[in-house]
């Protein structure tokens, strides 16, 4: 799968993973705490594997202007025609 979450994107997910934990570590929510740990693992999948699956169906990509600066792709892979430069 292409990469389609940028890193502006995959830090905000990693927070609201991070948040929902302790949330769930020090508060007792009851059955609600086994939806907010599903909800965190697939906040920390989709952010480790840089790919979210609602934003391939909706034909979203926050990777940034062509994969530049604070883009996701590694050298420029995401939805542009330049190749990665390489240094001397």
């Amino acid at each position: 799968m292409e990469k389609n979450m940028g890193e502006k994107d995959k830090q905000m997910r990693l927070t609201v993973a991070v948040v929902i934990a302790f949330v769930n570590f020090f508060i007792n929510l009851g059955p609600l705490n086994i939806v907010l740990w599903l909800v965190m693992v697939v906040l920390m999948v989709t952010t480790l594997l840089g790919v979210c699956p609602a934003y391939t169906l909706l034909g979203k990509n926050t990777c940034g202007a062509g994969g530049k600066k604070d883009g996701c792709c590694g050298g420029g892979s995401c939805d542009t025609d330049e190749k990665p430069t390489e240094k001397e």
